[in-house]
Parts: structure tokens; C-alpha cells; sequence
């Protein structure tokens, strides 16, 4: 048997080969993606099409940045009696974790600052 699918709601089918085919960044509505088998006698299967969005995202997220309130006698001298970190540049939507050891241990975050 062969087997054909569509990335485009089945205007265009592309023959599969083994038993998987790689989607490329994007997204692809309801119906976008369609999947074919014919057998050796010609006689082809019923279309099964993806029945929600599918959203393939392999984009990195910006790298997020913290920042602290000096409480210092100095505005730049580093030293803090405030310990909430406030993380910026955080992905709508996304998950982030922070390390108070070096990275040998993360911990989940959640808002935008941890103390």
C-alpha cells in the first residue's frame, strides 16, 4: 500500500514515505492536514483530516531578563535589602523557571518575579 497527505486541505498530496512526515512551522486549521492509503488492487481510503488547529512553533523564545531594586547607599553598588527579582521579556504564554544555585536546581515561576 501507499500512502499520500496534505498540508493544504487536500489540493495538493505528497506520497509518504515510512510512517510519519515532518510539519513545518506554522499553523494549520482544521481540515489543513489530510492523510490517504491506497492499496496494492487501487482502492483508496477514506481522507482523515486533523479535526482541531495544530500550532508547530520551533521558534526559541527571547532570552528573558531579570532585574532587583537597589537599596544600597549606592544606585550602583549591587546591594539589596529587597529580594524580589523581577523577570521582563517573557513569551505570552509560555513557562519559565529560575535557578538560585548556579542552574543545578530550577524551580517553575510564575508571574513575572520571585523573591
Amino acid at each position: 500500500a501507499t500512502w499520500q497527505y496534505s498540508i493544504n486541505g487536500g489540493t495538493d498530496f505528497t506520497n509518504g514515505t515510512g510512517n510519519s512526515f515532518t510539519l513545518n512551522e506554522g499553523t494549520y486549521n482544521v481540515d489543513a492536514i489530510q492523510i490517504k492509503q491506497t492499496d496494492v488492487a487501487g482502492n483508496t481510503s477514506s481522507v482523515v483530516k486533523n479535526v482541531f488547529v495544530i500550532v508547530v512553533d520551533t521558534t526559541l523564545p527571547t532570552t528573558p531578563i531579570f532585574s532587583f531594586t537597589d537599596t544600597g547607599s549606592l544606585s550602583n553598588d549591587n546591594i539589596t535589602n529587597n529580594g524580589t527579582i523581577t523577570v521582563t521579556g517573557l513569551e505570552e504564554d509560555a513557562t519559565w523557571q529560575y535557578s538560585i544555585n548556579g542552574g543545578t536546581d530550577f524551580t517553575n515561576g510564575t508571574g513575572n518575579s520571585f523573591t
